[in-house]
């Protein structure tokens, strides 16, 4: 089995004041992993920063993902 991550895109308009959710689970990382990093400011950013700490998306980008995804690594058997 191959696993695959994979874009998504907004299906209806936000309402005002509304935040991407990739900037509020951004902030909330932020919070919670207190390395001292401002939040990410686009979704590149966000993705960058989960790839780094997530070893099956290691070496993968967000612009790469294109509309079709990407498949990700097996982890190391445990």
């Amino acid at each position: 089995a191959q696993g695959r991550v994979q874009r998504f895109w907004q299906g209806r308009t936000a309402p005002p004041g509304a935040r991407p959710a990739w900037l509020v689970l951004g902030a909330l990382a932020v919070a919670l992993e207190d390395r001292g990093e401002a939040p990410p400011r686009t979704a590149a950013e966000a993705f960058a920063r989960i790839a780094r700490d997530t070893e099956a998306l290691q070496g993968l980008t967000y612009e790469a993902l294109g509309t079709a995804g990407a498949p990700v690594r097996e982890a190391a058997p445990a």
